[in-house]
């Protein structure tokens, strides 16, 4: 999937409002209407005409182009709101130059809303395109979950777009300044804002309560590694140390610099984790990577929150991302599976999706999710088909999808399950839909559809027992043995452990591999781990990617499409 930086550059740097491609020379015009009662802040009228043009248009081109306007009218009153729908927006396959602007004005929303944490790491490029009045309201609402210098940059920023907003990006810069020692970078982000005061100089140490990485940049990161070598998951974390062994020792990679130093615990209980943490600071460690179930990650994260010691998760627990302190999860969360498979069914060219779940937890989580992405990308949602997880009728839920006028299927079920459905599906005339039809003469009701599913479709078994029926399937998934990457890494792994990569390897390697550059950053910048870590993006490892800028570091997903009988990366 394109990144909303690439879609920018795709629509070549464009600043201008989005206008929707409509065949309607009357839908235009009352387009045109409501976008001109938008700019004249005429919020009443614009919100009756978006609304009144969504009920009546006939045309799904027009229908992101009026979410997003009346997403942005949101934000005035409900910020929240606004920004969730924009940020799903933006994720969720909308045209690609709303989907830039969606991001922009989201992440704005979210610094109003004071969820800082939703602010998209390139929004600050992203303001830049914009103009006036409308690039400094956004400005000012970034500087609102800035710090230093990048917060008097955005107040500097807005005061320059729009002189009539200065004095208040002046106020805020000064309540600022109240709190904090002005340095070099800041004055450089605003020189009018100083004018008069002295330059600090270079050699001005940082202030005692920020503690610095000490060492040569390039020297080998020190590890914590947290996974449970006793108890039922025992056999995963053996597996995992055993891969993470390999890693350390690069011995069988003639010429490579030597791996990370790795201190590896068991972390299957939770009674044992505060010692455990106490071990890794005596030994100096940057950071801890750890696998915990639901029942350990609370322990970990604060034990972790209570020595200042930066951690990365790989748990479905949320306590990774709600505890106060320096926690991050690395682990595709249901929200951005989602995403990522509403946006593929929109890319496809989507435009009515229906939900196929079982009755549980698992599946009303990824199906509500799913139904609110699909909407924000301007799709419309033909309701779920739902069955008994315990005792599936599949030949009735076939009929049932027979019966339904959706073009794409989402289903959020383990990869056994989807194999048994799609046969049943196949049976009763709903084949899965591929770039090319699998029919030269499609039989008499039959139908193709665009069918995505979850990470747990990304199994050999799905293409042994769904076989020809999988064709064409899309899945999201974190790792792939089938990218230039992921394939070298698996190798590397094989010579060693005699056993195939899995996600959970790529997310440990990438998240050292994260550490290694964090501390060099803050070896030559004389940082702090903490904020180190929060600088760095790490998108030179075997998975789609990590960003510590958020507490949920995995932010994008690779999307496999099964052709001729085998996962290959979707283009």
């Amino acid at each position: 999937m394109m990144s909303t930086l690439a879609l920018l550059a795709a629509c070549g740097g464009r600043r201008d409002r989005p206008v929707p491609p409509v065949k309607s020379e009357r839908e235009r015009q009352d387009f045109e209407a409501a976008v001109a009662a938008f700019e004249a802040g005429n919020g009443a009228a614009a919100r009756r005409r978006f609304e009144v043009l969504l009920k009546s248009t006939h045309d799904p081109v027009i229908r992101p182009y009026a979410t997003y306007y009346l997403a942005r009218l949101e934000g005035e009153r409900r910020p929240a709101s606004a920004a969730e729908a924009l940020l799903a927006q933006a994720d969720a396959g909308a045209p690609p130059d709303l989907r830039w602007l969606a991001a922009v004005h989201g992440s704005a929303a979210a610094a109003r809303a004071g969820q800082c944490k939703r602010v998209r790491p390139e929004a600050s490029f992203l303001a830049e395109q914009l103009r006036g009045a409308e690039r400094a309201e956004v400005e000012l609402s970034l500087a609102k979950c800035a710090e230093g210098a990048e917060a008097i940059g955005h107040l500097a920023a807005a005061a320059k777009a729009d002189p009539a907003r200065e004095t208040e990006a002046r106020a805020a810069a000064e309540k600022l300044l109240a709190e904090v020692r002005p340095d070099r970078e800041m004055m450089e982000a605003w020189p009018a804002l100083f004018e008069g005061q002295a330059l600090p100089t270079e050699e001005d140490p940082p202030p005692e309560d920020t503690p610095v990485v000490a060492g040569e940049a390039g020297e080998r990161v020190h590890v914590g590694v947290l996974v449970p070598l006793s108890g039922n998951l025992r056999p995963l974390g053996e597996q995992l140390a055993l891969g993470l062994e390999a890693l350390q020792s690069n011995e069988d990679r003639p010429g490579a610099s030597p791996g990370p130093v790795l201190l590896i615990r068991d972390a299957s209980q939770p009674e044992d984790l505060p010692a455990a943490f106490d071990a890794f600071v005596e030994e100096g460690v940057f950071g801890v990577v750890g696998l915990f179930d639901k029942a350990v990650a609370p322990a970990a994260a604060q034990a972790a929150a209570e020595r200042g010691v930066p951690l990365v998760m790989l748990t479905s627990s949320d306590v990774a991302t709600a505890v106060e302190g320096p926690v991050w999860r690395a682990l595709h969360t249901p929200g951005l599976v989602a995403r990522t498979a509403a946006g593929a069914g929109l890319m496809r060219g989507g435009r009515r999706a229906a939900v196929l779940r079982p009755d549980n937890s698992y599946g009303r989580t990824l199906g509500s999710w799913f139904s609110q992405s699909w909407q924000a990308g301007g799709g419309e949602v033909d309701g779920e088909v739902v069955w008994d997880a315990n005792k599936p009728d599949w030949a009735r839920v076939a009929k049932k999808v027979k019966g339904i006028r959706a073009d794409t299927l989402f289903v959020p079920c383990d990869a056994r399950a989807a194999a048994q459905l799609l046969s049943h599906l196949a049976a009763e005339g709903t084949w899965v839909r591929g770039v090319k039809s699998r029919f030269k003469a499609p039989p008499k009701d039959a139908r193709e559809l665009w069918l995505i599913g979850t990470p747990e479709w990304y199994a050999p078994s799905l293409l042994t027992q769904a076989r020809r029926y999988a064709e064409g399937v899309m899945v999201p998934v974190p790792f792939a043995l089938e990218t230039a990457r992921g394939a070298a890494f698996d190798e590397q792994l094989r010579r060693r452990t005699e056993a195939s990569a899995t996600a959970f390897d790529a997310l440990f390697a990438d998240v050292i591999g994260a550490f290694q550059v964090a501390r060099d950053r803050a070896v030559k910048e004389k940082l702090g781990a903490v904020e180190a870590l929060t600088r760095t993006r790490y998108d030179q490892g075997h998975t789609a990617g990590l960003d510590f800028g958020e507490r949920d570091a995995v932010q994008a997903l690779f999307l496999m499409v099964v052709e001729e009988g085998r996962f290959t990366p979707m283009q």
